[in-house]
C-alpha cells in the first residue's frame, strides 16, 4: 500500500481574532465539500511543525512543553494578580519569548548542512523543487491531482494580489502583447492572437466577475535517507508535472531560500509565483475524491490519487444514503464481473442472503466454492418450476394473508404468464384461463397454503385434465367461452404433457429452494432465446419467485438482509414485452423495505436504448439507485452516463478522461450526489482464490 496522504489548510492573519473569524468561515465553506476540516490544537501542532525537518520527539518531551508552559504562566499570572497587578506589556513579551525559545529548542535539528543541490538535516537529506510554468495557455481540469499525487510533502502557498498590482500585472502583460504585434511571423502572430484571447478572458474575470488573483507557489519537499532516494523523488515529481502540462524546477544554489518558503513564513524568499485567478485555483481542485470509512470490515479498494482506503458497507443508512441498491457500468474485461463477486462474497460471508440472475455462468464456480444453490433455467434438465404452485407473498407485518387473497394474487400472475407464452391468445382465452384456474383450486380444496408443500399443489397436467372435463353450468356461458376452453385444452395438452415443448421445465412440482445462503438462478439457455415468447415467460416466472423470496425473507428474520444481483441486466430486457424492465424497476423502488439491495450490472446506457418507453423506465430506475460504480468505458459511453446523471453531479472533463482509459479494475465509485472516488478495486488473497478464473489481470 502507497502513502496516505493528509492535509493542512494554513490560515494567515494579522490579528486573532480576524484568524479566528477565517477559521470559522474555512470550516463552514468546507462542509459542502464532503471535506471535514479539524483544528490543529496541542500535540498534533508540534507534529504540524516538524513535518519538513521530522526530528524525533518524544511524547513526554511534547506533553513537558505544555505543561511548563501553563505552569509558568500561570504562576507568574497569579503571582502579580496576588499583588492586585496586571501583566505589563514587558513582561507578556518576556514570556511570550520564553515560549518561543522553549518551541525552537524542541524543534530544532542537531546540525543542518547546506549544498547546492540540498541541505542535509542530522541523518535525513531534503531538497526541493518549485512549480514555475505551464506549458499550455489552457490548463486541465484536475490538474493539481497530478502533481498532488507525489510522495514528497507538497506545500501550495497562496497569496491574494491586491487590485493595484492586478491591474499592473494586466497592463504589463498587455503592453507586451502589443510591442510583440509588429513581428510577420505567422507563427508567432497566432501565437500571440492565443494569447490575447487568454488576457481578454482574464480581464473579464477579474473586471467583470470580480474573480481574484492569486500569487501561486507549489513546493515539493523531497526526504529521504539517501540521495538516491531524493533523485527518484525528483524524477517522479517531474513525471507528474509532466502529466499536468507543467515543469518543475530543482532549487540549486536556492535551498536555503526553498526552506524558508517552505516553513509558513508569510514572505516569499524565492520570488517565483505564477499568478493565477481563483478560476484556474478551482480547476485545479486537488480532493477529487477522499476517504471512506463506513466502520465494518469490507475492504472495497483505495482511491488512485492518495492510496487511502475506501471501506465500504453497502447497507449503511444517513441522512444522504437512503437507500441500498447499487449499478455497476463496464465494459467486457474492465473488472466489473470480479467486483461484483467481491461484493456477493462479502455479503455471503457475513451471513445476508445473495441472490445472484446469471445470464454467462460468470458465477457458477463461486456458486460451487460456497455450497450455494444452483439452478438451471431454459431447459428444466435439473429444474422444475410448477407455474400453478401458489406464492405466499407477504406485503405487510401483523396482517394475516388469506387463502382466497393469495389465490386472487396468483391467478393473475398465471394468466401473465400463459399471455407471454402465448402471445396469440386473445382477451377472452385468458379470462378463461383465470376464471377456470379459480375453479380448479376451488375443486382441489386448497387451504393453509402457508402450510403446504410444494408436493401438495397441483400441476399443469392436473390442470389439463380438469380443463378436459369441465363441464359449463351456464349454456350462455358454455356458448360463449367453449371455443377458448377447446382452444386452452388443445395447447396445454400438447406443450405440457406427453413431452411437449414445456413439460421438462412446467410440468411437475417445483423443485428448487432458496435454503442456502447463496443462490445462482442460471438463465443461459433463457437469455440466448430471450426474444422468444418461452424466454419472456420463464424470466417472468423465475422473477415472479424472487420477489417472493425477498418479502418472505424479511418478514422471516427482519434482522436478516437480502442481495439480489442481476448480472448482464440489460440482457433481459425486450423493447416488446416490458415485464422484466418492470420488475427490476419495482423491486429497485420497493426492495430497500425489506431490508434488501439490488445490485445491476451492465455495459453502457446504450444497452438500454431501445425505445422511448425502455429509456425513460431505465432513466427513473437509475434515479433511484444509491451507489455507481463506472469502470472503463468508450468515449459513448462515457458520454451517455454523463448524460444520464447530469440531474445529479454531471461528471467533470477530468472524470471522463478518467473513464476512457482506466486500467482493469479501477473506476469511478458515487455513494452520494456530492462524494465520488477514483477507485483501485483490492482482492485479498482469499477473495483472489474464490474469484480469480485467469489469474490476476489488474497489472496489464
Amino acid at each position: 500500500m502507497e502513502n496516505i496522504d493528509v492535509y493542512y489548510l494554513v490560515i494567515y492573519a494579522n490579528e486573532m481574532n480576524k484568524l479566528k473569524q477565517y477559521e470559522n468561515e474555512f470550516i463552514k465553506s468546507f462542509e459542502t465539500t464532503k471535506i471535514p476540516l479539524n483544528v490543529v490544537t496541542g500535540m498534533e501542532l508540534i507534529d504540524f511543525a516538524n513535518m519538513i525537518f521530522k526530528k524525533n520527539i518524544s511524547k513526554s518531551d511534547k506533553q513537558n512543553y505544555f505543561v511548563e508552559e501553563l505552569d509558568t504562566e500561570l504562576t507568574k499570572e497569579l503571582d502579580m494578580k496576588m499583588q492586585g497587578q496586571k501583566l505589563n506589556d514587558k513582561v507578556i513579551k518576556k514570556l511570550q519569548s520564553d515560549k518561543e525559545y522553549k518551541l525552537i529548542s524542541l524543534l530544532a535539528p542537531e546540525r543542518v548542512e547546506f549544498n547546492s543541490k540540498y541541505i542535509k538535516v542530522d541523518n535525513e537529506y531534503l531538497s526541493f523543487q518549485t512549480l514555475v510554468d505551464f506549458n499550455s495557455l489552457q490548463i486541465n481540469e484536475g490538474w493539481a491531482c497530478d502533481l498532488f499525487n507525489s510522495e514528497s510533502l507538497v506545500i501550495w502557498n497562496l497569496k491574494p494580489i491586491n487590485e493595484s498590482t492586478k491591474q499592473k500585472i494586466l497592463d504589463k502583460a498587455m503592453s507586451l502583447n502589443e510591442a510583440n504585434a509588429e513581428t510577420k511571423s505567422n507563427f508567432k502572430m497566432q501565437k500571440i492572437s492565443v494569447e490575447q484571447k487568454v488576457l481578454d478572458e482574464l480581464v473579464d474575470f477579474i473586471n467583470v466577475q470580480k474573480m481574484n488573483l492569486f500569487d501561486s507557489n507549489i513546493i515539493f519537499v523531497n526526504q529521504s535517507k539517501t540521495l538516491e532516494g531524493i533523485k527518484d523523488l525528483e524524477t517522479k515529481n517531474d513525471i507528474n508535472a509532466k502529466k499536468a502540462f507543467a515543469n518543475v524546477y530543482k532549487m540549486h544554489y536556492l535551498q536555503k531560500q526553498a526552506l524558508q518558503n517552505s516553513i509558513f513564513i508569510k514572505d516569499d524568499f524565492l520570488n517565483n509565483g505564477i499568478e493565477m485567478s481563483s478560476r484556474n485555483i478551482v480547476y485545479g481542485w486537488p480532493w477529487i475524491s477522499n476517504s471512506l470509512n463506513d466502520g465494518n470490515n469490507f475492504l472495497l479498494g483505495f482511491t488512485t490519487t492518495s492510496s487511502s482506503p475506501v471501506i465500504f458497507d453497502l447497507f449503511k443508512k444517513t441522512k444522504d444514503r437512503t437507500s441500498f441498491s447499487m449499478i455497476i457500468w463496464g465494459v467486457p474485461g474492465s473488472g466489473k464481473s470480479a467486483t461484483t463477486s467481491k461484493i456477493a462474497l462479502h455479503q455471503f460471508v457475513v451471513g445476508n442472503e445473495v441472490i445472484i440472475i446469471d445470464p454467462q455462468r460468470e458465477y457458477k464456480d463461486l456458486c460451487k466454492k460456497l455450497d450455494g444453490n444452483w439452478i438451471e433455467m431454459g431447459k428444466g434438465l435439473e429444474t422444475k418450476i410448477n407455474p400453478l404452485q401458489i406464492n405466499y407473498e407477504i406485503e405487510k407485518d401483523n396482517i394475516k394473508v388469506s387463502d382466497e387473497l393469495l389465490i386472487s394474487n396468483h391467478t393473475k400472475m398465471v394468466k401473465e404468464f400463459f399471455s407471454l407464452l402465448y402471445p396469440d391468445l386473445d382477451a377472452r382465452d385468458l379470462r378463461v384461463a383465470n376464471f377456470l384456474l379459480n375453479e380448479f383450486y376451488l375443486s382441489n380444496k386448497i387451504k393453509n397454503i402457508q402450510k403446504l408443500k410444494n408436493t401438495d399443489f397441483p400441476t399443469m397436467k392436473d390442470y389439463i385434465k380438469f380443463l378436459k372435463s369441465y363441464k359449463f353450468k351456464d349454456k350462455k356461458a358454455e356458448l360463449y367461452y367453449k371455443d377458448s376452453l377447446n382452444k386452452l385444452s388443445i395447447i396445454f395438452d400438447q406443450d405440457f404433457n406427453n413431452n411437449g415443448i414445456f413439460s421438462n421445465l412446467y410440468n411437475g412440482h417445483t423443485n428448487i429452494n432458496f435454503n442456502k445462503t447463496l443462490t445462482v438462478i442460471d438463465t443461459y439457455n433463457l437469455i440466448n432465446n430471450i426474444a422468444s415468447n418461452e424466454g419472456q415467460a420463464s424470466l417472468y416466472l423465475i422473477l415472479s419467485y424472487v420477489r417472493n423470496r425477498i418479502s418472505n425473507n424479511f418478514f422471516e428474520n427482519k434482522t436478516r438482509k437480502i442481495c439480489l444481483i442481476v448480472d448482464e441486466a440489460h440482457r433481459f430486457i425486450n423493447a416488446n414485452n416490458m415485464s422484466s424492465l418492470e420488475f427490476l424497476f419495482d423491486t429497485v423502488k420497493t426492495i430497500r423495505k425489506y431490508n434488501g439491495s439490488v445490485i445491476l450490472t451492465t455495459q453502457n446506457p446504450s444497452d438500454f436504448e431501445l425505445s422511448d418507453e425502455v429509456m425513460n423506465l431505465t432513466k427513473g430506475m437509475v434515479e433511484n439507485i444509491q451507489y455507481t460504480l463506472i469502470f472503463r468505458q468508450n468515449q459513448n459511453g462515457v458520454n451517455a452516463i454523463s448524460q444520464m446523471y447530469k440531474s445529479k453531479n454531471e461528471l467533470t472533463n477530468w472524470e471522463k478522461n478518467f473513464l476512457t482509459s482506466a486500467p482493469i479494475g479501477n473506476g469511478m465509485f458515487s455513494i452520494d450526489n456530492k462524494t465520488r472516488f477514483q477507485i483501485s478495486i483490492y482482492y485479498n488473497q482469499f477473495e483472489k482464490d474464490m474469484i480469480y478464473k485467469s489469474g490476476d489481470l489488474s497489472n496489464i
